[in-house]
């Protein structure tokens, strides 16, 4: 499946959830949550090589490459979250979807300590 072909998924599927919001919101939601999952799933499959070009890239550079997984992890649970906050907002759910957003924020701060520790450890040898 090509860009534009996704494009044009999403806007079938976005007809379709609209016109079946009307009759049925449980269907409604059921295909705005499948036709999400496939999109990711194509935006996975298709963004592999990439990633993995990007891998090699920062290995090349000397630098560990938990750096480099660390924030692939924090981009997986940007996206993760927005999904679940968007698919609550699409049904209606306000309050869980601000949860959502709730647990991919702290997320990032649990993952981004590993980092503040090495910063700080190199502050510290700095002043030494």
């Amino acid at each position: 499946m090509s860009f534009s072909l996704g494009v044009l998924f999403i806007i079938l599927a976005c007809f379709l959830a609209v016109i079946l919001k009307e009759q049925s919101p449980t269907f409604s939601l059921l295909v705005t949550i499948s036709s999400s999952a496939m999109v990711i799933a194509f935006v996975v499959k298709t963004a592999t090589p990439y990633i993995n070009e990007l891998h090699k890239i920062f290995e090349g550079s000397g630098l560990s490459s938990n750096y480099f997984f660390t924030v692939l992890k924090g981009v997986a649970i940007c996206y993760v979250s927005r999904f679940a906050a968007d698919t609550c907002k699409d049904s209606g759910q306000t309050a869980l979807s601000n949860k959502a957003e709730l647990i991919g924020k702290v997320g990032l701060i649990a993952l981004s300590i590993p980092f503040l520790k090495d910063i700080l450890d190199i502050a510290l040898s700095l002043l030494k």
